[in-house]
């Protein structure tokens, strides 16, 4: 009798948690049509064939079992750690990498080149979008994103060292075309993933040498990260869709494998759990949603510690996530970052072009309490600082950068 109350309050909790949201979304079209499905183009499946030979798997479970394929091995481990050491802190310098690492990378520099090649032909890679599919979800594949961007990161530290900036900076190109691509999916994992791995190359390319390339001249144009509105949709789509799969914690897994024996009954127990988890999640979404639909951008953390007190306070452990609610305050962060990357990337350029004219002439900051200073020495350095007065607002989001080209 319990179990019958509980799959009967599980299935009003999740059509409630759809209605809600159908409510809020009334006057906009169905999530399938503003998030229509696409194919892989040829640069990302380009991609997936370079990465297999660093033993990566970019690729998605399209049909039947991906390739297997493991990033573990003698080096790799230090060569990861070592690819955002040094990247914290005004003035940091990069460090020298160890000789394991030194050796590891200069012993896989074809494998490297030949996914700089692929993720910096045109148009971008762009992998393949299917609401339809929840199976698609690929958290272990992430991890091999992930490992990607780090090891094109070490790749263009040690062409740094090499006295190779203008292969470098095509290297740094890669993993950030790699980290817009995931964030393109349309999914909060992929999307968190790269927000952290964003940080790192919006970090590093402040420190990478002269002359600066052409294309950093976008890093300060609108995010490509898709809207957070939309990701928060798609993450109540998935998680209210997930649990009525046949094997709904197989769909969380990647590589492809075969359900055990048990899976149809433990599936059929734990489903009305999953649902009420779901339920709940889709509703600190819809929760955050409206929130940033009514404050904006700027009003991140205060978004942010609004929803975690209406729901219980503190961090907010959710499907799959290890906490939806903290999402505003790290979408923040990388904005900022962002912001930053691009006034010092502007004020090097000004410096190689022999400092002629006033220093560059900054945009307004993206929030009315926000404060941008540039302070200029008489040896080519530059100090940027950013002060937010908004009182939750952390205080290590004070930033500056000094360089001297």
């Amino acid at each position: 009798m319990a179990f019958i109350v509980l799959v009967a309050w599980s299935q009003l909790a999740v059509s409630g948690a759809k209605r809600e949201w159908a409510d809020f979304r009334k006057n906009q079209a169905p999530l399938e049509v503003r998030v229509p499905a696409r194919p892989a183009n040829d640069a990302a499946l380009a991609c997936e064939r370079a990465a297999e030979t660093l033993g990566l798997n970019l690729v998605p479970p399209r049909s039947g079992r991906p390739p297997s394929t493991t990033f573990e091995g003698a080096g790799r481990k230090e060569v990861r750690s070592w690819s955002r050491t040094g990247l914290d802190g005004p003035q940091a310098e990069l460090p020298a990498p160890p000789h394991e690492v030194e050796r590891w990378l200069d012993l896989h520099r074809e494998e490297l080149e030949a996914l700089v090649q692929a993720a910096t032909a045109d148009p971008p890679p762009r992998w393949d979008v299917n609401l339809g599919a929840p199976e698609q979800i690929g958290y272990d594949r992430m991890n091999h994103f992930v490992e990607a961007q780090r090891l094109l990161t070490a790749h263009a530290r040690r062409q740094v060292q090499r006295g190779s900036s203008a292969e470098a900076w095509g290297s740094l190109l890669a993993a950030w075309r790699l980290n817009a691509a995931i964030a393109a999916e349309r999914e909060i994992l992929p999307v968190l993933m790269s927000l952290g791995l964003r940080g790192e190359l919006l970090r590093l390319a402040r420190r990478m040498p002269a002359p600066l390339p052409e294309w950093t001249r976008s890093v300060g144009d609108t995010s490509p990260l898709p809207g957070l509105e939309l990701l928060l949709e798609v993450q109540a789509h998935r998680t209210l869709e997930v649990a009525e799969l046949p094997d709904p914690f197989g769909a969380l897994s990647f590589p492809a494998r075969k359900p055990p024996w048990h899976a149809p009954i433990s599936n059929a127990l734990l489903r009305p759990v999953l649902r009420l988890v779901g339920a709940r999640e889709a509703r600190v979404a819809l929760d955050l949603a409206r929130e940033l639909d009514a404050r904006g951008l700027c009003e991140l953390p205060a978004i942010q510690q609004a929803v975690q007190a209406r729901h219980g306070g503190g961090p907010l452990p959710s499907f799959g996530l290890d906490a939806l609610s903290e999402i505003p305050e790290r979408w923040f962060r990388v904005e900022i970052e962002r912001e930053l990357t691009a006034r010092v990337l502007a004020v090097r350029r000004w410096q190689a072009e022999g400092s002629r004219g006033p220093a560059p002439a900054f945009e307004p900051a993206p929030c009315p309490d926000v404060d941008w200073s540039l302070a200029l020495d008489g040896d080519g350095g530059f100090a940027l600082r950013w002060r937010g007065t908004r009182t939750g607002l952390p205080a290590d989001l004070v930033l500056d950068h000094v360089a001297q080209d």
